[in-house]
């Protein structure tokens, strides 16, 4: 658990009402965490309290989590979501990414699949490029896959 559902639910409304008062429009209510907040416990019910007050709910994730199904049961309920892609090379990923060591990037890039075919809110991806890093022949592979 990152935060308490209710206290998020509390702050938001004061925000809003805050935003309301100073005639300040809300594109969108946004997820965004210092950690990979796809792995807070209540992330669903936290989207769903959010969607309750008729504001579009965004979410910036790694997209490293999305090989688990409740993860992906979860983010369905966002209207926008960011999946962060920055390789489709093992190589790449390892040395951009320094991913957990049991995190393996087949199940990732499937589980990307797997929630961009669920979704009904929109899904965009978005790559990282190094200064300094060799893409040669890797940004075209990144491409083909966020084209799928």
């Amino acid at each position: 658990m990152f935060y308490k559902p209710s206290d998020i639910s509390r702050e938001v409304e004061t925000k809003i009402e805050d935003a309301a008062a100073e005639n300040e429009g809300i594109d969108y209510l946004t997820f965004v965490s210092d950690g990979e907040l796809t792995l807070d416990i209540h992330l669903g019910e936290e989207i769903f309290i959010l969607k309750k007050t008729k504001k579009l709910v965004f979410v910036i994730t790694n997209a490293s989590p999305l090989w688990r199904e409740d993860v992906r049961r979860n983010l369905l309920k966002a209207n926008y979501i960011s999946l962060k892609v920055d390789a489709v090379s093992k190589q790449l990923w390892k040395r951009i990414n320094r991913p957990q060591k049991d995190l393996q990037l087949s199940a990732v890039l499937e589980g990307v699949l797997n929630f961009s075919e669920e979704s009904k809110g929109i899904v965009v991806g978005k790559t990282m490029l190094i200064y300094g890093v060799n893409y040669y022949g890797k940004i075209e592979r990144i491409g083909e896959f966020l084209a799928k």
